[in-house]
């Protein structure tokens, strides 16, 4: 993956953090935090902030979000927010192939297990932890 793909998945990372759409030359690209929906009132209430590009509502989420129910205006919808949808949403806007892509992302977050961390004595400052994750077979980690 080349510089200029890793800087474009970065962007994407942080448009969905702050719950935005963006806008490419005619495209747009949204994230929906709605598998958890039902389960957690907090994630209910993010994903209420959905994206009106995306949404044929104008923003109250079709799906697991609680809006209106109206069907959601996406020429692509990927599963999963982890680098290879991010991957393919940016593969897919670039190309002009798809114009309107919705990412859903079980998680409240995006990047998959790609996990940063910062440690409260440099707060300004985040340590890239790579690809990670622990399961009940890695018994050494837990």
């Amino acid at each position: 993956m080349g510089k200029a793909y890793l800087a474009f998945i970065l962007g994407l990372i942080g448009v969905a953090l702050s719950q935005e759409c963006k806008d490419m030359s005619g495209s747009s690209f949204c994230i929906h935090y709605e598998y958890l929906c039902d389960k957690n009132l907090n994630i209910q209430m993010a994903c209420k902030k959905t994206c009106a590009l995306c949404d044929g509502d104008g923003g109250g989420g079709g799906g697991g979000g609680g809006g209106s129910g109206t069907p959601m205006d996406c020429d692509v919808a990927i599963v999963g927010g982890g680098l290879a949808g991010l991957y393919m949403a940016e593969s897919l806007l670039r190309h002009k192939k798809e114009t309107k892509v919705c990412v859903f992302e079980r998680d409240t977050r995006l990047g998959g297990r790609i996990y940063d961390h910062v440690f409260p004595q440099v707060p300004d400052e985040s340590v890239g932890l790579g690809a990670w994750r622990v399961d009940m077979v890695h018994y050494n980690m837990r």
